[in-house]
């Protein structure tokens, strides 16, 4: 068992949007499968999360599970096809905008007002600084500013777990 295939009880609850409760019901029913540590805790593999989550989404509750409103700014196709993946996976709906510059980023910051804000740190140059200016602005207050890479590109779980971290409209 690696730390990086299982999830506790709180995370899972958290990925789900129920509390740990609820989850513990789950899996003392055996709707949601869970292995025990030696200590009785109970882990559930994240992809048994994410195919119980996908299983209990009907049609009506897909539709009306929101709108993630993204700015991307320097991320590659390969990137961004992983995170409306994400979404859908996730029920939700992607509103995507590419900014080419900091004062676009500025302007979609202001006018979408996004939960997301994904900016690749090996395309952007001074990406640090900028998602710094980013989360200083009052518009970006509620925004999650997050700087993304080659390793975290390589991995459909991340951006899984960022979007499943996201609030929905």
């Amino acid at each position: 068992m690696t730390a990086n295939e299982f999830v506790t009880m709180k995370r899972a609850a958290a990925l789900c949007g129920v509390s740990p409760r609820t989850v513990a019901r789950w899996v003392d029913s055996g709707q949601l499968p869970a292995v025990f540590t030696g200590s009785g805790h109970r882990r559930i593999r994240r992809d048994d999360v994410y195919a119980f989550l996908a299983a209990r989404r009907s049609l009506r509750a897909r539709a009306s599970r929101g709108v993630i409103r993204v700015v991307v700014v320097g991320v590659r196709d390969d990137a961004i096809r992983t995170l409306r993946r994400a979404v859908s996976d996730m029920g939700a709906t992607l509103r995507l905008e590419h900014a080419w510059s900091t004062l676009e980023v500025g302007l979609w910051v202001g006018d979408l007002r996004p939960q997301l804000i994904l900016i690749d740190s090996d395309h952007v140059k001074d990406a640090h600084l900028l998602a710094g200016a980013v989360r200083s602005s009052p518009q970006a207050s509620t925004a999650q500013v997050v700087l993304t890479d080659a390793r975290k590109r390589q991995d459909p779980l991340v951006f899984r777990d960022l979007v499943a971290s996201l609030p929905l409209d």
